[in-house]
């Protein structure tokens, strides 16, 4: 695989990912069996100030299984599984309708909330806003979101949600774990993990090596995202707040495949996170195709660019980042990048990525 001294079609397809003027960059990380093969940055972290490989930048959706070991940890001590009732934790939540909601359906984004969320109805796509849980303070947003009605029995249809699945998921590991969410993260994942770069929100004062996230349209100027502005600090967002280096990020997906810190996840929980635990429905985000879901990851290969078939658990994060594990090769790929580009841009990007880093490494992967 190439370095910046030798560059092979990696660090060639990593230089040309629409990286836009002098205020965007990437970083790309690449291990097998949690052995790391390529950690790199390209372009800036904001206005000419370069990117580095300990640059942290905001992961957006591809952070949400940085949650998955401690919820693991913890329900396994608790004595519950995926199957435990969200009201047996939080009580409020059997409002509407969702008493029979589970922590399966939590993690696999079928509650299907009537305001909350998007959706894919009558082959259209309706946008439940989020805003207003953005805008809350956690004990407010927990409230409205135990409130929210559902359409229809929880596992019956797909509200995907940025905010509001792991925010109660983040509930449930504050209360298991008897401290705030942060403490028990740090405490249970970036600590024992090895992460010092990694912050679960906005700092209050961004140092010189904290990426600012910016909207890339095309043939426009990069403009600042308003999920990154300064007025957030302090706001508690468990499913997108997440920032740090993309080779910190693949330290989570490694461990959750079993290839670094197995010990960090029960065995019961990890011979399950590969199983298809969401299959038939119609997933707003990828415009009505029906995308597998596991425990808090996709199991389907197609939103990562890899053959039918392979055994994969990963995440996206929206126009900006990808963080798979290829159960298969025992490849894990991470791709972080601060300009969020329209999504067939975004799409196109991670695909040319990922395919480059197969390539390098001789490996049957996507065409």
């Amino acid at each position: 695989m190439g370095t910046n001294d030798d560059p092979g079609a990696t660090i060639r397809a990593l230089s040309n990912v629409d990286i836009v003027g002098d205020r965007t960059g990437a970083q790309l990380y690449v291990s097998r069996y949690g052995e790391p093969v390529l950690s790199v940055a390209v372009g800036n972290r904001t206005v000419r100030s370069a990117m580095t490989g300990t640059t942290a930048v905001m992961w957006v959706c591809s952070g949400k299984p940085l949650l998955l070991p401690a919820l693991f940890q913890l329900l396994t001590e608790a004595g519950l599984d995926a199957d435990t009732p969200v009201a047996e934790l939080v009580p409020a939540f059997a409002g509407g309708g969702k008493e029979t909601a589970t922590i399966v359906h939590l993690l696999t984004h079928t509650v299907p909330y009537a305001g909350i969320g998007m959706r894919w109805a009558d082959d259209t796509f309706v946008h439940g806003s989020e805003g207003g849980l953005l805008r809350a303070r956690w004990e407010e947003a927990l409230d409205a979101i135990c409130a929210e009605p559902v359409l229809g029995p929880p596992g019956t249809g797909i509200a995907y949600t940025t905010m509001a699945n792991w925010l109660l998921l983040g509930e449930i590991v504050q209360r298991l774990g008897g401290a705030p969410y942060e403490e028990v993260i740090a405490k249970r994942v970036t600590d024992a993990l090895g992460m010092p770069h990694t912050m679960l929100g906005r700092p209050a004062a961004p140092g010189p090596d904290t990426a600012q996230l910016w909207a890339v349209e095309p043939d426009g100027i990069p403009e600042p995202v308003d999920l990154d502005d300064a007025r957030w600090t302090g706001q508690r967002w468990p499913g997108i707040g997440a920032r740090g280096p993309a080779a910190e990020l693949g330290r989570v997906i490694e461990c959750l495949a079993g290839w670094r810190r197995p010990d960090l996840v029960p065995a019961e929980w990890r011979s399950r996170l590969a199983e298809t635990h969401r299959s038939g429905l119609a997933d707003p985000v990828y415009r009505g195709v029906d995308i597998r879901w596991g425990l808090g990851c996709c199991v389907d290969p197609l939103p990562f660019g890899l053959p039918a078939g392979t055994a994969v658990i990963g995440h996206t994060g929206v126009r900006s980042s990808l963080v798979f594990a290829d159960l298969d090769t025992g490849v894990a790929v991470v791709l972080v990048c601060n300009g969020m580009v329209p999504r067939t841009a975004d799409r196109t990007r991670k695909r040319r990525v990922v395919r480059s880093v197969y390539r390098d490494l001789g490996l049957t992967g996507p065409s």
